[in-house]
């Protein structure tokens, strides 16, 4: 297996708002793979550059071909790629409201789906031949970034979603309780149901249990502390309902995941 990786980080804060990073990665498989991807609280955009790779959720016979540029939403349960040969991608991980700024359609339209982009944003076709014709990443970076900045307008509302709806912030209390966020942001509960399915595609509570998810993921995959302290970290009632919400969420043990994990975090190849 060869393997080359590159990545670019926000450079100010109007990009820190739409995505957490751009990534390309070119990977060689002389035999058939497959990669599984727990769900990670964000949203991609994915340029598809290579030659042979299929995807599927829980049944390999049923896999279908990529799209050559796919949206890929908040995910709440594991999808899977099978690879063979060369492959090549560049993609954008977003914060998960930006789904909806920059295709304009409600974020739970998006969740656990991977849809062609090319049906939905047709500026996407004329950003994947521009991807296609320059191997030089710098330069596809600059061309996705003009791209973007060109689709999406932040106002004052949207930034505002985004700190509420930041499923990878651990460390603030006020985003662990209903009542504490609609107390925050000065909104009813009817409010934040429709706002959070909206922006992000979940009910307000699913989104708790979801960042309740995420923190154990990042304990799991960083630290070596023990089921019942993360359990207790993580804010869960016990080590019992730990181990079933991340069930739920992977369909795998967290002791498996610590087993068998990649560098990458929430990626695991077979």
């Amino acid at each position: 297996m060869i393997q080359k990786s590159y990545i670019y980080y926000p450079s100010n804060d109007l990009e820190k708002l739409l995505f957490k990073f751009i990534w390309k990665i070119e990977i060689h498989h002389n035999t058939q793979k497959i990669e599984q991807i727990l769900p990670k609280g964000t949203a991609e955009l994915i340029f598809n550059l290579s030659e042979d790779v299929h995807y599927f959720t829980d049944d390999i016979s049923k896999s279908k071909p990529v799209y050559k540029s796919f949206i890929n939403g908040v995910n709440t349960k594991s999808h899977y790629l099978v690879k063979t040969g060369l492959q090549t991608f560049i993609g954008i991980q977003f914060h998960p409201c930006a789904i909806k700024y920059l295709f304009k359609i409600p974020a739970n339209e998006f969740i656990d789906k991977i849809i062609d982009s090319f049906h939905v944003l047709r500026s996407t076709v004329e950003v994947y031949q521009l991807l296609r014709s320059d191997d030089n990443f710098q330069n596809q970076v600059k061309i996705i970034k003009k791209w973007l900045l060109k689709e999406v307008k932040f106002s004052s509302y949207q930034i505002e979603r985004n700190k509420m709806f930041n499923l990878l912030n651990f460390n603030d209390p006020f985003l662990f309780s209903i009542k504490s966020i609609c107390d925050r942001y000065n909104i009813s509960d009817r409010q934040l149901r429709r706002i959070s399915e909206e922006y992000i595609g979940l009910k307000p509570i699913d989104c708790i249990t979801y960042r309740r998810y995420l923190h154990s993921l990042h304990e799991i995959h960083y630290k070596n502390d023990t089921l019942t302290q993360t359990a207790y970290v993580c804010g869960f009632y016990d080590q019992s309902h730990f181990i079933r919400v991340f069930k739920e969420f992977t369909g795998l043990s967290p002791k498996f995941y610590k087993k068998n994990k990649s560098k990458l975090i929430g990626h695991i190849f077979y």
